[in-house]
């Protein structure tokens, strides 16, 4: 887990989209987590339905990847903090069936 946390901290303040800038990866190996942190400019992407639509693409892209899914098995939380520029945070964690 710490190679990829120092890989992906390598691209931190790259800007992904006009919108979504990549603000790096907290590894937390006392509570198994690894949060993947994204920075929004507008609070307008948060529209209806949002969260939902974000928990399954988040659900799908952690679950059918082997890596990922051996470690949601093994007890590890794969997750997302997107924080807008008003300030709004969402914290989102992949679940696997």
């Amino acid at each position: 887990m710490q190679e990829i946390a120092r890989v992906r901290n390598a691209d931190a303040g790259r800007w992904l989209d006009r919108n979504t800038r990549d603000d790096g990866v907290e590894l937390l190996c006392e509570i198994r987590t690894v949060n993947f942190k994204r920075f929004l400019t507008r609070s307008s992407t948060l529209q209806p339905g949002w969260e939902s639509r974000k928990q399954e693409e988040w659900n799908r892209a952690h679950c059918s990847n082997v890596l990922w899914r051996e470690a949601i098995d093994n007890g590890w939380n794969i997750t997302t903090t997107i924080t807008t520029a008003a300030g709004e945070r969402r914290l989102i964690v992949a679940q696997c069936n």
